[in-house]
């Protein structure tokens, strides 16, 4: 198994999702909010077991229980739930519970599970399963290493958020640049008409400077052509 609750999941998977939650609140340290947690868990689960009563409190529906027992192993399971109420008060009126107190309600969620499952099941491997601590120790170097590459993909989304930053800020001075040059091409296509403009008054200037010298060469060579 993954963890000590994996044949939950088969069975019920809201409650799998809750106790799971609690589970990694206590590897992570959160021991009060840990033993809350698989309080709504118990609570849950005593709903599951009297879904006409889902309106009653957990005492109410926790005493009906008590007085329909009639097995040893809902006996059991009513004493696990009642223990899981009684810690999760405690942590939830801000009493500090220790580790062991905490871990101590997940063995209690863990055996109430097993109840449970066995009831709506009837599968007698279930009832063959033990909490194992070391799950806990596994499970809580998963979390270290999703946490490393949480912190490791946020600063790799960081670094591309730069890179994507600085990539607008290049094509940004290329466009700028490319504005710049089509500015000074289309001033030096203005140009040359200036020029050719200046050319022509030259071409004009000197015709006109021609035909006058013609005629002043023309009346000094021919003089009776002006008489």
């Amino acid at each position: 198994m993954k963890n000590n609750f994996d044949f939950l999941e088969e069975v019920d998977k809201d409650l799998y999702s809750t106790i799971i939650d609690a589970q990694n609140l206590f590897c992570s340290g959160y021991f009060n909010q840990c033993c809350v947690n698989v309080r709504i868990f118990g609570e849950k689960m005593a709903q599951k077991i009297l879904p006409n009563q889902t309106n009653s409190t957990f005492d109410d529906i926790l005493n009906c229980l008590k007085d329909r027992i009639k097995t040893q192993k809902e006996r059991e399971l009513i004493e696990d739930l009642f223990f899981i109420k009684q810690q999760g008060n405690k942590a939830a009126h801000g009493e500090s519970l220790s580790s062991l107190e905490a871990l101590e309600v997940l063995k209690r969620a863990f055996e109430a599970s097993i109840n449970y499952c066995y009831h709506k099941t009837k599968n007698e491997k279930i009832e063959q399963l033990l909490f194992d601590t070391n799950l806990l120790i596994s499970n809580q170097k998963s979390i270290k290493e999703k946490i490393v590459e949480a912190k490791k993909d946020n600063k790799e989304n960081q670094i591309k958020k730069v890179e994507k930053k600085e990539k607008k800020k290049e094509i940004k001075e290329k466009i700028k640049q490319a504005r710049k040059n089509l500015k000074q091409n289309i001033n030096k296509e203005k140009k040359p008409p200036k020029k050719q403009n200046n050319n022509l008054k030259l071409r004009i200037i000197f015709l006109i400077f021609a035909i006058i010298s013609i005629l002043l060469l023309s009346r000094m060579i021919f003089p009776f052509l002006f008489l």
